[in-house]
């Protein structure tokens, strides 16, 4: 079983997206033996853009529009089953402000 002794945090360039820690681990091998060792963990940082970010910084072109959709009868069937639809194929995730308006 391994115990964390001390970490420790190397300083790096703030530019260089790269996190420093200096680890020092102790394992109990024999009956009072014990080994300590520290070891240099290096992260990098790296950014992702989500897609709708990427395609705007790339200038690929962007799709806005409304849609209104009104059903005036007694059942609202036809609307539900869009709704239906919108949901299996997962439309929502792409959509903003979805607004329910009374009658």
């Amino acid at each position: 079983k391994l115990h964390l002794v001390d970490a420790n945090w190397i300083w790096t360039e703030p530019h260089s997206r790269r996190l420093k820690i200096k680890l020092t681990i102790q394992k109990e091998i024999f009956q009072g033996t014990v080994i300590q060792q520290g070891q240099v963990v290096e992260y990098i940082v790296n950014a992702i853009q989500c897609e709708n970010c990427a395609k705007i910084a790339t200038g690929q072109e962007q799709w806005v529009c409304v849609v209104q959709l009104r059903q005036r009868v007694e059942h609202k069937r036809m609307l539900l089953y869009m709704e239906q639809l919108v949901l299996k194929h997962g439309m929502h995730l792409d959509c903003l402000k979805i607004q329910s308006e009374p009658d």
